[in-house]
């Protein structure tokens, strides 16, 4: 089904008149404010894919128990197309005027407009609670509650997310004064989620976000599931594995790509919940009826214990049992937590550092194997590498035995450069080795790597319990052993990580 543009619908807003034109304006003035900060232990809900009834009603009681100071919903809102009996159950827990911000769901599109439509609901309580907002409600809209910018956006369900939606995230978060930011909308990509959800979103909204620092919140898929933090989502670049997230924003003054975030689907508010069909290394935490998951919601304590750019996380189930629990911190451009340095060991010439190594189908027959390579920071200084004109060669040695090598001849038409390094697409089957994308990122001092391939024949992996990467660029080499491996429970891949 084609999307409808926002542009076409969005007369139903311009009815408003006055009040939300005063609004509007009042939004633009908070958006270019000083710097802005959430107030002590201020906590947000996210949720998503709600319906009505019982356990709908306790997830929200939930959020009341827990002290929440607002929500946010991801879409997917009634599933009766009942924006009054909707509004009625929030209502009925949170109270009229409890703070409750949702993006639009592809379950909400058809009465989401007109009077007596989601947005009319949802602009009354903004205009209750005094929250002023730019743009089209729910839709593409932005607004400031509690020091924290929210930008809503709606990519697939009125209108594309590359082209359009992605586009207005960028324009909304820059310049934007607030030390936190939330990239909210409904659908996802198909690796952003670990369900049977197709590519829908469009990667522009992720990677917008990720330059903005802004934490992803969407649902669409009915469980649970957050990723470790990313330094790119299109390629599923994990930045770090550990339990403390610090986002970044991109500096549009460096050549270099800072944005650094995480996303997260929670899509369990009531409606149904879903089992697990994608098992990636990005993944942090999974909560699907594989893991007999129940309802509940995503709570973020901000400026945490008084540390205003520290915040708790923690995704809590209707019986109480938390399935997730993790810090962020936020390092945008301008903000003094962008100074926090890392306390990891400098990389040092010659060696390479493996973050994730997974080798798949193992229980395949010969040659019908793939793997997936992420590097950590690789030491470049002084090194003259240029992928296009030379060969480029990843070997994997088990043993002292070689169990797996792939090059990319010299002059291979398929590089291309980027603004911070190169990146290699070739089609699956179509290149010798199974190579099918590498990516390199270099900022002059580091640089990072991650390749795929399929098939190949990686049949000797089998069994290794470390296994030594090397890359070779013309006369540069890096080496070292990967991190330990242990094949997965049903023996089809071996992950090193």
């Amino acid at each position: 089904m084609s999307a409808i543009l926002p542009s076409t619908l969005r007369a139903t807003a311009l009815s408003l008149g006055t009040v939300c034109l005063s609004l509007a304006l009042s939004a633009a003035a908070a958006r270019s404010a000083g710097a802005q900060l959430p107030p002590p232990n201020f906590t947000v809900a996210f949720l998503g894919d709600q319906g009505l009834g019982s356990d709908s009603e306790a997830v929200l009681q939930m959020v009341k128990d827990e002290g929440a100071e607002a929500v946010v919903h991801a879409g997917d809102f009634d599933y009766d197309d009942d924006p009054q009996a909707w509004d009625d159950q929030i209502n009925d827990i949170l109270g009229p005027n409890f703070p409750y911000f949702a993006a639009v769901g592809n379950h909400d599109d058809g009465d989401f407009y007109g009077s007596g439509g989601y947005q009319e609901f949802l602009e009354a309580r903004m205009n209750r609670i005094g929250v002023s907002w730019d743009g089209d409600l729910g839709v593409m809209s932005w607004h400031r509650y509690g020091g924290i910018s929210f930008v809503l956006t709606a990519p697939d369900v009125f209108g594309d997310g590359d082209g359009l939606h992605d586009e207005y995230i960028r324009d909304q978060f820059a310049g934007d004064t607030a030390a936190w930011r939330v990239s909210c909308f409904h659908k996802n990509m198909n690796k952003m989620q670990v369900g049977g959800k197709g590519d829908e979103a469009g990667w522009g909204v992720y990677e917008e976000s990720r330059r903005a620092g802004a934490i992803i919140a969407t649902g669409h898929e009915h469980s649970y599931s957050r990723t470790h933090l990313m330094s790119d989502m299109d390629d599923q670049v994990i930045a770090s594995t550990g339990n403390t997230l610090t986002l970044r924003s991109d500096d549009p003054g460096t050549g270099n790509d800072e944005g650094r975030t995480f996303a997260v689907v929670s899509g369990l508010a009531g409606k149904g919940i879903r089992d697990q069909e994608r098992d990636d290394p990005w993944w942090a935490s999974i909560y699907t009826s594989d893991q007999n998951a129940n309802y509940g919601a995503l709570f973020g304590v901000f400026n945490y214990q008084g540390d205003p750019y520290r915040a708790h996380f923690y995704f809590k189930d209707i019986d109480g049992v938390v399935v997730d629990d993790f810090f962020v911190e936020t390092a945008l451009s301008g903000f003094p937590g962008s100074t926090t340095t890392t306390t990891m060991p400098a990389p040092q010439p010659g060696e390479f550092h493996t973050r994730l190594l997974r080798v798949n189908r193992l229980g395949k027959g010969a040659g019908e194997q793939g793997f997936n390579l992420r590097s950590d920071e690789i030491h470049s200084a002084g090194v003259s590498y240029d992928p296009p004109s030379e060969s480029v060669t990843l070997r994997f040695e088990a043993d002292g035995s070689s169990v797996m090598e792939a090059t990319i001849a010299a002059g291979d038409p398929g590089w291309l450069s980027t603004r911070n390094g190169y990146r290699w697409k070739g089609k699956v089957g179509a290149h010798p080795d199974g190579l099918t994308k590498v990516k390199i990122i270099d900022d002059g001092a580091f640089l990072r790597l991650s390749a795929k391939a399929k098939p190949l024949d990686a049949t000797g992996v089998t069994g290794a319990s470390e296994l030594t990467v090397t890359l070779e660029s013309g006369g540069d080499q890096w080496s070292g052993p990967t991190p330990p491996c242990d094949l997965s429970r049903n023996g089809n891949a071996l992950r090193c990580r």
